[in-house]
């Protein structure tokens, strides 16, 4: 799980809910690997399982989200 809380775009000391500022997020993450052989493991990435959808910046071209679910699925193998 990653946090990150809300904050400011612009440098000043105005509440950050009522300057332009980027949302508050929670991501969740998952790993898993399972060991085939000795030498042979497969594994599973899964980054921001739930799909949450927060503005990460609106500058300067407007406003961003964050990286959307995405999976990775690989091998690796020790000589």
């Amino acid at each position: 799980m990653t946090y990150v809380a809300s904050m400011r775009e612009v440098a000043g000391s105005a509440q950050v809910s009522g300057a332009l500022h980027t949302d508050e997020q929670v991501v969740f993450d998952m790993s898993a690997y399972l060991t085939v052989y000795k030498a042979l493991r497969v594994y599973a990435n899964v980054r921001n399982i739930f799909d949450a959808h927060d503005i990460v910046s609106r500058r300067t071209y407007g406003a961003r989200p964050n990286t959307p679910r995405w999976v990775q699925v690989g091998v690796k193998f020790d000589f």
